[in-house]
């Protein structure tokens, strides 16, 4: 199961993936190109050359992942004298781990920091 994030404009505009970046260039030389992405959007990536298969998606998925990392070591970076774990983990690149607790009868789920 994963958390699902609203990604907003500013966290987009700070992810440089080059597929993206490419496609910004070609709206912003021609507009009419953004009237056609609202009306097949998967037909007119495919006219620009970009093929959205199971490679692109994992190339997206782990340069995300990378930006996410990268913000995380900037913060923990930022703050070197803090007692937080978490932080302390980050910067030693070890794994952060969760336990979840699920109450079988509600379904809430409570999730805490794991420390091995």
């Amino acid at each position: 199961m994963r958390k699902r994030v609203k990604v907003d404009r500013t966290r987009l505009e700070r992810f440089k993936f080059t597929p993206l970046t490419e496609l910004k260039a070609t709206i912003e030389e021609k507009p009419e190109l953004s009237q056609k992405l609202r009306v097949d959007f998967a037909g007119t990536l495919k006219a620009q050359g970009i093929t959205i298969d199971e490679a692109f998606k994992h190339k997206l998925s782990t340069e995300w992942r990378a930006a996410i990392k990268q913000d995380i070591r900037k913060v923990a970076e930022e703050h070197p004298e803090s007692k937080n774990w978490y932080l302390k983990r980050v910067l030693d690149e070890k794994p952060i781990k969760l336990k979840v607790k699920i109450d079988p009868e509600t379904g809430e789920k409570t999730k805490t920091l794991r420390r091995s």
